[in-house]
């Protein structure tokens, strides 16, 4: 296989490798909260090929088209909607919640949460929200909740709801659930609350479907010079037979 085929299949793999990251953003969009993640190339590499020499007798080696560096997450905001459910919580500003998961404390922007039969504030997953002193636990009647997070009911604070932020974004990953683990969280966060309203996803569904569109032309390209290699190669081989 000559290095241009290579250099092509190469791509072609890289190619695969983005459209998953971007499809998924995509199916995402109408999830509250969710943040995407970022696709970058790194530089070119030189790949030993196991077995093959050159006509030196040293290890031949090909330089891969480019290198697929790990994903990053976006971390900017969604839009706030409103829902009217008063459970629902949105945050203007810095600010995650906490969620007490059995892999540990994981942190999520989705205010999506509802009040279980023993009366614990759980997220959509079924994890207890961690207020200031652990666990929420929320009374049968109505709760009010204002933008330091305090919960009251009946005139009376039932909890505060903990807010973390994230010293190093960067060190943050993100779990099979789409919640952030990893980082160092940060007791304080400055975020303002807003009862009745849940944070959009922060997927730019013109922009994500551009790249795809993007992602399947250089496909199609490298493909195409995979053909033209092979077309080559057999003509190469139909001339030195005669």
């Amino acid at each position: 296989m000559t290095r241009g085929m290579y250099a092509a299949a190469g791509g072609m793999l890289l190619g695969l490798a983005r459209q998953e990251v971007l499809s998924n953003n995509l199916a995402n969009v109408n999830t509250p909260a969710f943040r995407g993640d970022r696709v970058s190339f790194g530089s070119y590499q030189k790949v030993l090929l196991p077995g093959v020499t050159d006509e030196n007798g040293q290890a031949a080696a090909i330089y891969q088209s480019a290198t697929l560096n790990p994903t990053t997450l976006d971390l900017r905001p969604g839009a706030l909607h409103e829902t009217g459910e008063p459970l629902d919580l949105g945050v203007t500003g810095e600010g995650w919640f906490v969620l007490q998961t059995p892999q540990g404390e994981r942190y999520t922007r989705n205010g999506h949460f509802t009040r279980a039969a023993d009366g614990t504030l759980i997220s959509g997953d079924g994890f207890p929200v961690l207020g200031t002193a652990g666990p929420l636990s929320l009374p049968d009647s109505d709760v009010l909740i204002d933008e330091q997070g305090n919960l009251r009911s009946g005139g009376t604070q039932v909890g505060q709801l903990r807010l973390v932020s994230f010293g190093d974004p960067a060190s943050v990953t993100k779990d099979p659930l789409g919640l952030l683990a990893g980082g160092t969280a940060q007791e304080g966060a400055t975020g303002l609350i807003r009862q009745g309203r849940l944070e959009s996803s922060n997927t730019d569904t013109m922009r994500v479907m551009v790249e795809m569109v993007a992602t399947m032309r250089s496909y199609e390209m490298n493909q195409r010079v995979i053909q033209a290699q092979d077309a080559t190669i057999q003509t190469t081989l139909d001339t030195a037979r005669r």
